[in-house]
């Protein structure tokens, strides 16, 4: 029987390892992996529509996305925006294990990123 040898190198860069392998044996393998530790936060973007695009109903409203959880969810106004946004957050999450999952850790912080219009008014 011959001997399997495993060579792993962790090399840390920020949050993020990145591992290099080597597996000798009835094949030579080389390659590396990157794992990436669970986040403590989720990315939210919020974009106005002001409702004037073909095929929405002429009133103004708000989208707001998520792409470590995958969500999409939308309001017209701010205050219901966020509601709606808390709860697909919380239905995501729930009964999940959020690192194996989504590799966010579980109650993560929320940042939220607003992208306005060039015609927004800032005071």
């Amino acid at each position: 029987m011959g001997s399997d040898r495993q060579i792993i190198h962790l090399q840390p860069e920020k949050e993020t390892f990145f591992v290099y392998y080597t597996i000798e044996g009835v094949d030579h393998i080389k390659g590396s992996l990157k794992l990436t530790q669970p986040s403590d936060t989720l990315h939210v973007t919020v974009e106005y529509f002001d409702g004037q695009t073909e095929g929405d109903d002429g009133h103004p409203y708000y989208v707001a996305s998520c792409s470590e959880i995958n969500i999409v969810t939308s309001g017209s106004t701010l205050d219901e925006l966020f509601k709606n946004l808390r709860e697909v957050i919380a239905f995501a999450l729930e009964g999940e294990d959020t690192i194996e999952t989504y590799n966010v850790v579980p109650n993560p912080h929320v940042s939220i990123a607003m992208e306005l219009p060039d015609y927004a008014q800032i005071a």
